[in-house]
């Protein structure tokens, strides 16, 4: 009984493979770094404009005793960092489109603080009427805040971010004047 014959030898595969390698730029060892893909710059007024188009339920802060609340589930995509051009350097993956929430300050206050309690790790940023100011929590954490000494008075636009890629970050959102 006589063994299968396979329709391509040996050195037809190595003529395929050399193929392959040639047109997939080389074997890498060319002493040429392959060049990376440079992230699409990101317009100064992105969180400007996302915070105008959000239509969502808006918190209002009236007294430093009162506390907003708001259930989110958040699966960012954008690294936070690139909204902000670096300054500040938030941590994290937010949503783009719009903010997860946005809530408004209506009296003079010593400080807001938000707060997001998730099932994973996460990170906040925030943005300031009229996108004057964006704030952040510096690193991220299973509860990240940020407290704004003296918030002017406006809207603030609210992204909750995630520390990774792997399922979405869902809790509650705390807000307070205080």
């Amino acid at each position: 009984m006589s063994k299968p014959r396979h329709p391509l030898s040996l050195v037809s595969l190595l003529i395929l493979f050399a193929l392959l390698v040639s047109a997939c730029g080389g074997s890498g060892n060319t002493g040429t770094t392959a060049a990376t893909s440079t992230p699409e710059p990101v317009p100064s007024d992105v969180l400007t404009r996302a915070l105008a188009a959000y239509t969502g339920p808006i918190g209002v802060l009236r007294a430093s005793t009162d506390t907003l609340t708001q259930a989110l589930s958040v699966e960012g995509i954008t690294q936070a960092v690139t909204l902000t051009g670096g300054s500040p350097p938030c941590p994290g993956l937010v949503n783009t489109g719009v903010p997860d929430y946005v809530f408004e300050v209506a009296a003079d206050l010593d400080a807001a603080t938000v707060t997001f309690e998730g099932n994973t790790l996460g990170t906040l940023l925030l943005v300031g009427p009229q996108g004057a100011q964006i704030f952040c929590n510096d690193n991220i954490t299973l509860q990240p805040s940020v407290v704004i000494d003296q918030p002017a008075q406006g809207r603030y636009g609210v992204l909750v971010g995630r520390g990774n890629l792997t399922g979405a970050n869902t809790g509650k959102l705390i807000v307070t004047g205080q």
